[in-house]
């Protein structure tokens, strides 16, 4: 008799998390009042093509703001959560409660009429896992485990007159 048929496969590796930090770092920003949450900060993780989820819970950073992260699904739509609920802010987006986030995704600070001058005092480290995948498929950067990503305050883009963010689609509607 032959060898058993099982003996010629090999073990395989399935896609599993990679536990790593997310720094955000210390920040002071004016943002005045208006009536209602404005995104006044953004903090790209760098995902690339990757899914991650962050780790709960997640208590809130500061009261002077609130943090949401965005990202835009496989469909094309813009899917956004905040962190943690304020009372001060005027944002109506579900509280983050450990979904898959998409790749690209983006921490963003909305500021909340308890403060003009959101400031977060010290750096935040994030708890989050990376999707790793098998060693031939190429998905986008590699996280290394327990390795801390440092993140980098991007001022978010103005509008054009005229136009709006739908908060339900990455386009821009007229």
């Amino acid at each position: 008799m032959g060898r058993p048929l099982l003996n010629i496969f090999t073990k395989g590796q399935v896609i599993e998390a990679q536990n790593t930090q997310l720094s955000i770092p210390s920040f002071s920003l004016v943002a005045p009042w208006v009536g209602v949450s404005q995104l006044i900060a953004q903090f790209p993780i760098g995902n690339g093509g990757r899914n991650i989820s962050l780790n709960l819970p997640i208590r809130a950073w500061s009261t002077s703001f609130v943090a949401a992260v965005r990202f835009v699904s496989t469909a094309g739509y813009a899917q956004r959560f905040v962190l943690w609920a304020d009372p001060n802010a005027v944002l109506w987006y579900p509280q983050y409660n450990g979904e898959l986030l998409g790749p690209n995704a983006i921490i963003e600070i909305w500021n909340n009429s308890s403060s003009t001058t959101p400031t977060l005092s010290g750096a935040v480290l994030i708890g989050c896992s990376w999707l790793n995948y098998p060693q031939y498929f190429v998905q986008g950067c590699d996280p290394t485990p327990g390795q801390t990503y440092p993140l980098v305050l991007v001022a978010p883009t103005s509008l054009p007159i005229g136009a709006y963010a739908n908060p339900f689609s990455a386009t821009l509607v007229n």
